[in-house]
């Protein structure tokens, strides 16, 4: 196990970003579902799986934290989420945030390409 993916680690994050939970957790939410909607709905990827996993354990671990949960902005998407699969966290979303989140993802894999072009050159 790396250090990033350890319980410890993510307990000293907790306690860093304890006072602004909520806003951390609704971020990773955002992150998750916005890589979801990259993966299983523009059928692309830009970031490797075990990042995903990584990410997706943290959003996990916060949630179970977040004593506040149901106030944070995804919690309606993300809830029961267990960090296997991302494929449903799409259907779930309401309409504001789903053209809010397809934007950021398209905006997200714009970026990624065009990064990987310059690097081409």
């Amino acid at each position: 196990m790396k250090e990033h993916d350890s319980e410890d680690y993510l307990t000293s994050l907790y306690k860093k970003n304890k006072k602004n939970i909520i806003e951390f957790v609704s971020h990773l939410q955002r992150e998750v579902i916005v890589h979801s909607i990259i993966y299983y709905n523009l059928n692309k990827n830009v970031i490797s799986d075990y990042k995903y996993d990584i990410l997706s354990k943290k959003l996990v671990f916060f949630q179970k934290k977040c004593e506040d949960i149901e106030k944070t902005k995804y919690y309606y998407a993300t809830k029961g989420f267990d960090g296997n699969t991302g494929c449903d966290l799409f259907s779930k979303l309401n309409n504001n945030d789903t053209n809010w989140l397809c934007m950021i993802a398209e905006s997200v894999v714009n970026s990624y390409e065009n990064d990987k072009m310059c690097l081409k050159k």
